[in-house]
């Protein structure tokens, strides 16, 4: 599949997607090294979220983009976001108290219940 920018050139989806990929993967690596010595991409495992309603065939696209733009297939994982939410909700276990004069983050209290809302749902690629 081929698109075509407002000029009227074209260029395959899958390359526009990989080279969207590659930059926010170099520009993570890049600010990360910054912050963590002796950090290799190796020591990196990369979760790329797809909205829920996308076809197989849509996340497999989305794999296809993330390994030409350099992410080992086998450091790779393709997750719907809502998933994604809910999995970084039960983990992270942090909640937000607002009083009348500050706010304040903690942990959840044990048996602390949790919604994830999907409030998207405009099928905008397919294919």
């Amino acid at each position: 599949m081929d698109l075509q920018d407002a000029t009227g050139k074209t260029m395959s989806a899958l390359k526009i997607f990989a080279l969207s990929i590659e930059y926010l993967k170099d520009d993570m690596l890049k600010m990360s090294k910054k912050q963590m010595a002796g950090l290799e991409e190796s020591d990196i495992y990369w979760v790329l979220t797809t909205p829920a309603i996308w076809s197989d065939s849509a996340k497999q696209f989305m794999r296809e983009a993330a390994i030409e733009a350099g992410i080992d297939k086998d450091s790779l994982t393709i997750a719907l976001e809502p998933e994604a939410a809910s999995i970084y909700c039960r983990y992270a276990k942090l909640q937000r108290k607002q009083r009348e004069t500050k706010q304040s983050v903690r942990c959840f209290a044990p048996g602390t219940r949790y919604a994830v809302l999907d409030a998207g749902g405009k099928k905008l690629f397919t294919m």
